[in-house]
């Protein structure tokens, strides 16, 4: 199979900074770079070219001025490179200089603290075998090895970390060893944020664990099945493209940058223009027009911002009414405050004057940190924030599904509000082939009240398909019922809790898969068409285990179902 690397989870970058290679600084090796770049943007632009790759209509200036401007294009130039001339790399094509040039990120662009946050990586595991009641683990720092494993320097502090040296990453070949998703530290704190958490700690790291194998790519198990945006250096080993220096400049929190911003901001903005448009007397019909202030605004928080311009420019009832200030406030702080942490408090109430023009700020504002080939300048870390914080956003879901599930039956009263909030979600990884991205999570809760385990005697059902699989199982207490799954099936055998019994522990059977079986075994087929599952894993039966309190003595039968 070969050697191959593996990324972080979260923002499908290198698990080192080994890998970033930065290219030579000589004048004629930036003009080369720059001019390849040029190309490649203008191709991405949708510009006419030629077979070769080259230019149609691009007009060129002459030599030396071009070779001026390209050299002096300083960190923090955001300026188009548009006009440099073509050049023909006949002379050193085939030399492993010219490749390396190609394959190497711009030294003036990028040095090496801009990528040295690439060295701070951990990874996710779980560890069936933890005596506690959570199961996954966060590693200490390490790095990628070869062959789809992370190496760990030093264990880390987490109690269930099986304080190995070596973890598979995304998938292992060992049924008996979990794989563990690695990622970088800026990329956790980003995902912090994302997931509404101030603290890393806080992070239920099961959850996250189910969550991240849900979203494996099974058909490239290096990344998870994420948005990572427009990058191409993940490949079987990474490749430093020229024009992605972005996505692997430093995410983290720049301290400096309100300083930049003030510095970089047009003028324009601070005297807004009075916008004289007026189309009101040629709509004929606006179906827009029936909805009032406040339930646009609310429509506008589901939303992403594209769809949001594409319906002020289908409606001028909302053009007419996303015209104030208030509204371009609240975009930011629907679209930009989220993951552009420093510019919230540069954009407060009464920082600028009451003309400033808060719709321009914040279209500069999306422009300025959309992650863009070619990209350049001090904002190249808070776009590659953004692409990471967009990819996360996959993750959210799948993992809220799982801290705040769907409770069936009954509302809550406090006494039972206070049971649900202290109860353990024991999260297992999910182990259903082929996965599915639309799994929710649900749940049913069965203690509501304290008096009911004291005072009250119940039912354990059970319900079973005609393949004699468990498609739900409940707890009634005289003739309310909770359910967890459904009742369409066979109703099995009841089992009996007197008041003050608790269920120890419920004990299930699931079929042992056989590869020798010929039902199971898929060796035979030849065509893809026929790799179908041969049956549906499922539960067969269960055993219930039941504490007995008498007079402070604990005895312990069994009922089988």
């Amino acid at each position: 199979m070969g050697s191959f690397d593996c990324y972080c989870a979260l923002c499908t970058g290198p698990l080192g900074m080994g890998y970033v290679k930065l290219g030579r600084a000589e004048t004629e090796a930036l003009r080369k770079r720059r001019t390849q770049v040029n190309l490649r943007k203008r191709e991405l632009a949708g510009e006419p070219m030629d077979v070769s790759g080259e230019d149609v209509h691009v007009h060129t200036k002459p030599n030396e001025e071009a070779r001026e401007e390209a050299v002096d294009i300083s960190h923090n130039s955001r300026e188009d490179d548009q006009g440099y001339e073509d050049v023909d790399d006949n002379s050193d094509a085939g030399s492993m200089d010219s490749y390396d040039e190609k394959h190497s990120y711009d030294p003036q662009f990028l040095t090496e603290n801009d990528f040295r946050w690439l060295d701070k990586s951990r990874a996710l595991g779980f560890n069936e075998e933890a005596s506690s009641l959570t199961k996954a683990f966060i590693t200490g720092h390490g790095s990628y090895g070869d062959y789809g494993g992370f190496e760990v320097d030093q264990p880390g502090n987490d109690s269930n970390d099986t304080r190995k040296q070596t973890y598979p990453c995304y998938t292992s070949y060992d049924p008996n060893e979990s794989p563990v998703f690695p990622f970088h530290d800026a990329c956790f704190q980003i995902l912090t944020h994302s997931l509404g958490y101030k603290d890393t700690e806080q992070i239920d790291k099961d959850a996250l664990y189910t969550s991240m194998a849900q979203c494996l790519n099974r058909d490239y198990d290096r990344t998870l099945d994420l948005d990572y945006g427009d990058v191409e250096g993940a490949e079987q080993f990474w490749d430093c493209i020229s024009g992605e220096e972005y996505s692997v400049c430093n995410p983290a929190v720049k301290p400096d940058i309100h300083a930049v911003l003030q510095n970089l901001m047009p003028a324009k903005l601070f005297s807004k223009a009075l916008d004289s448009l007026q189309l009101s007397q040629k709509v004929q019909c606006d179906i827009f027009e029936k909805l009032p202030y406040d339930v646009l605004y609310g429509v506008f928080e589901h939303l992403p911002f594209y769809d949001t311009v594409s319906l002020m420019q289908a409606s001028w009832h909302v053009f007419a009414y996303t015209r104030d200030s208030t509204f371009w406030k609240q975009m930011m702080r629907l679209h930009t405050f989220p993951w552009f942490w420093e510019v919230s408090p540069l954009l407060k109430d009464g920082t600028f004057p009451g003309d400033f023009d808060y719709k321009g700020a914040f279209l500069w504002l999306h422009q300025l940190t959309t992650p863009a080939f070619g990209m350049t300048g001090p904002f190249m870390g808070i776009a590659n924030r953004r692409r990471i914080w967009n990819a996360c956003q996959d993750l959210v879901p799948a993992y809220r599904a799982r801290i705040v599930p769907t409770v069936q039956n009954e509302s809550l009263d406090e006494e039972a509000k206070a049971i649900f909030h202290k109860a353990k979600s024991l999260h297992m990884p999910l182990v259903a082939y082929p996965q599915q991205k639309s799994i929710t999570s649900i749940s049913a809760q069965f203690i509501r009240s304290w008096d009911e385990i004291e005072q009250r005697a119940s039912d354990l059902e059970t319900y079973w398909n005609d393949c004699g699989a468990l498609i739900g199982i409940a707890v009634r207490y005289g003739s309310n019922s909770r359910l967890f799954g459904n009742t369409n099936g066979i109703k099995g055998d009841d089992v009996h809790i007197e008041a003050s019994e608790w269920i120890r522990e419920l004990i299930v059977d699931v079929e042992q898969a056989d590869m020798f079986d010929l039902l199971q075994d898929r060796s035979h087929y030849r065509s893809a068409l026929d790799n179908k599952p041969a049956r549906t894993a499922c539960i067969q039966g269960m055993t219930v285990s039941i504490f007995v309190v008498i007079l402070k003595n604990i005895y312990v039968y069994t009922d089988s179902s």
